[in-house]
């Protein structure tokens, strides 16, 4: 979303950036290990939707795929939806686009570790509290240097339009507390 801006500014109105990584990330040793990591394991996870075995899994481990805790919110979420959903994880859980994007991030980070956010540009950027949590254990035990916080507050050059938010829940808020996090960005977006 960064880069896009950069390149092409007047599409861009504003930044809704949920559990986002920052590009200063990258400068820090521990970080760009576990982005390492994290590419090896897309590839895993591209070779098993390939196979089918992820849709099977969703079966067997409703957990990983967050499938139990959606399950507890029958508010939102009936067997119609969890079947469109273990339907996605099985045929496109990860696109060629997604996956291509991912093996290009270190770069695009070193590429976008120093931009900080036009004055004029309204942005959100929520984090989960977990991954709030997740970060501050990091620094504090894991021998990383940096905080997102920190890291996300650095970006920002116009705190009147600019905001970092923290949403209850984990890295998919979006469906564990998808209220909470509707309500984040519907109360952005009509302030701006």
């Amino acid at each position: 979303a960064m880069k896009f801006q950069a390149l092409y500014p007047e599409h861009v109105q504003s930044i809704v950036s949920i559990d986002g990584q920052i590009p200063a990330e990258i400068s820090d040793y521990y970080y760009k290990t576990k982005l390492s990591e994290n590419r090896a394991n897309i590839n895993l996870t591209s070779i098993f939707e390939l196979t089918g075995f992820e849709r099977v899994l969703s079966y067997l481990r409703e957990d990983i795929f967050y499938i139990d805790r959606m399950r507890e919110m029958y508010e939102n979420y009936g067997e119609e939806e969890l079947s469109v959903y273990r339907n996605r994880i099985g045929s496109n859980y990860l696109s060629r686009t997604m996956v291509r994007e991912i093996k290009k991030l270190e770069d695009n980070m070193i590429e976008m570790q120093e931009y900080k956010y036009p004055e004029y540009l309204p942005v959100l950027q929520i984090f989960s509290s977990e991954t709030i949590k997740q970060y501050e254990e990091a620094k504090k035990n894991l021998g990383a240097k940096v905080d997102i916080t920190d890291l996300s507050t650095a970006l920002i050059t116009n705190p009147e339009i600019q905001k970092v938010e923290t949403v209850e829940g984990d890295h998919m808020m979006h469906l564990t507390n998808v209220h909470d996090l509707v309500a984040t960005i519907k109360l952005f977006l009509v302030t701006f």
